[in-house]
Parts: C-alpha cells; sequence; structure tokens
C-alpha cells in the first residue's frame, strides 16, 4: 500500500461540501466552463512543487462519484478533481490544500471544517476578477458562503 492508498483509508482528512445540501458545483455540461489543461497544470504548479498530487484518473472519479463530490482535498498534500474541472473547484482544493499545510483546519472539528469553508469561499469571491470566474460560480460561491455561514451559527448556537 503506497502513500495514496492510505491517505484514502484515512478519509477524515478530507474536507468538502458534507452536510450541506445543494452545494455542489455546477453539474449542467452546457454551463460548465472546464479549466484547460495547460491551464491547470500552472494553477497547481507550487502545490506540486511542494510535494501535492492531483489525483485524477478512473479511480479518482469513482472516489469522487462515491463520496458525492465534485471535488476533494485529502490534507494538504492530495487533492482530487474531475476529469474536466472548473476554476472554482481547482481554487477551491488548492485553498483546502493550503489550509492544511498552515495547520488552519481540525479535521476532527465540525466548527473547524466550517471556518475552513467560510474562509475558502470568501477567497473565491475575491478572486473572482482575477481568475475570470464565470457568474454562475460566483453565485454557487455565495450561495455556499450563505450556508457555511449559517451552519456556524447553527454550531455556536449548539454550545
Amino acid at each position: 500500500m503506497d502513500e495514496s492508498d492510505e491517505r484514502l483509508d484515512n478519509t477524515s482528512d478530507k474536507v468538502y461540501n458534507e452536510d450541506v445540501n445543494g452545494l455542489k458545483r455546477n453539474k449542467n455540461p452546457n454551463k460548465r466552463r472546464p479549466v484547460p489543461i495547460v491551464r491547470q497544470n500552472r494553477l497547481t504548479r507550487l502545490f506540486r512543487e511542494r510535494g501535492g498530487k492531483v489525483w485524477q484518473d478512473e479511480e479518482a472519479f469513482a472516489y469522487l462519484d462515491l463520496q458525492g463530490a465534485d471535488a476533494i482535498c485529502l490534507g494538504q498534500d492530495i487533492i482530487v478533481l474531475q476529469r474536466k474541472p472548473i476554476i472554482s473547484e481547482i481554487l477551491e482544493e488548492l485553498y483546502h490544500a493550503d489550509q492544511h499545510f498552515r495547520g488552519e483546519i481540525d479535521t476532527n472539528s465540525r466548527e473547524s471544517v466550517v471556518l475552513a469553508e467560510i474562509a475558502t469561499q470568501q477567497y473565491l469571491l475575491s478572486v473572482t476578477e482575477e481568475y475570470g470566474i464565470p457568474k454562475s460560480e460566483v453565485k454557487q460561491t455565495q450561495k455556499a458562503l450563505k450556508a457555511y455561514q449559517k451552519e456556524l451559527e447553527g454550531l455556536r448556537n449548539e454550545k
């Protein structure tokens, strides 16, 4: 079993839109604007140079389907992407990997994960123009941000 197989067995490191309904990125093929592989490679270059792996093969696609996710970050060194990811999926998972790298996420705490999601959605909104994020993805990001803020409020009210 290699290191990536061990990581898959420990799914507590993954950060994705878990427990928040309706937050999947646009699945309509007519509205998705996939990122060309050359641009994807440019976007992920620094991540890969520090030892990160972009998992994007048939097994990865099956794993995403099994998890019901568009993309997943499995800690600081593995992101899982679809065949033709959109810009928001790539940027979101890279940001989560950076959060893990900086030690900002406690995967055993739902509040920590939700705070990380909020920070990530805010980041995506802040780089909309820089990366040319389409309006449909911006709307989804705004929707996700509101949902995570509501979830955070609920978590804090439980205490």
